[in-house]
């Protein structure tokens, strides 16, 4: 029993071990949570100069030296979990899980800072700012809400932006609030975007200037078709306040109902 117990663990461990010059799933994980990074950084600073190939190069490089491997390693360990697929399934989930843990920890931290130091501007997406949409997951809706406190004034604008990636499957967004008046005012507005549309979606909610909101709230949703694993990321809620000039045309797109009408 004992020689048989040895036996398995043997086998076991050679069936989880990769070849030399490919990176155990692990470390493939953080190393395409660092690409991404890299990749989003890059679109950043497509400014003062910088091309978006020779930021890309740069930043490539600096990821690579930090994980401490060079192009031939990282060529040849995409072309073995290309070719494992089950192996690459998880390391993706895996790196997943690390992007967002690692991004809500730092969006909290910046949000709650820029709350207190600046008031008027706030950063209040309350979840992580990436989702996957696939049929391994649990829901087609990624859902949030938002109560109101003591910073929010009458006539505040609540703007959703996010990017969309690797899908084939349209993605729709709603941002709606609810109002604290008598009639019990519902006001929302909707957009949807489709692969091959840009990449970012915005949606504005401009709020009433005459009553004041008792929470804003929303969701994305997107049905994934087989295999298919959509990407939205950057996922950003910002409050700002009420810019008189652009009150009317802000407000044209609103749907608006009563929760109390019989």
């Amino acid at each position: 029993m004992i020689l048989a117990a040895a036996l398995i663990t043997v086998v076991l461990g050679a069936c989880n071990r990769t070849p030399d010059m490919v990176l155990p799933s692990e470390p493939m994980a953080w190393l395409m949570v660092d690409l991404e990074l890299a990749e989003a950084l890059a679109m950043e600073r497509n400014l003062d100069g910088y091309t978006m190939d020779s930021s890309r190069l740069t930043l490539r490089r600096s990821v690579l030296a930090k994980h401490g491997i060079n192009e031939a390693v990282l060529d040849s360990s995409l072309r073995w979990y290309g070719a494992h697929l089950p192996q690459f399934l998880k390391v993706i989930d895996r790196a997943d899980s690390i992007l967002a843990d690692s991004l809500r920890a730092f969006q909290n931290e910046e949000s709650n800072s820029r709350i207190i130091a600046a008031g008027d501007t706030a950063y209040l997406w309350p979840k992580a700012p990436s989702a996957v949409f696939a049929r391994s997951e649990a829901s087609t809706f990624l859902a949030f809400e938002i109560q109101a406190d003591s910073t929010w004034k009458f006539g505040d604008v609540f703007t959703l932006t996010f990017a969309f990636d690797n899908a084939r499957s349209p993605v729709s967004a709603t941002l709606a609030a609810d109002y604290a008046n008598r009639n019990q005012s519902t006001e929302a507005v909707s957009r949807s975007l489709y692969p091959g549309d840009e990449r970012h979606l915005e949606l504005k909610l401009q709020l009433d200037s005459n009553m004041m909101a008792k929470r804003v709230y929303g969701y994305l949703r997107l049905t994934p078709q087989a295999d298919e694993r959509a990407i939205v990321d950057s996922i950003r809620l910002m409050r700002t306040r009420l810019i008189h000039d652009d009150y009317i045309d802000s407000r044209r797109s609103l749907n608006r109902f009563n929760r109390n009408a019989k």
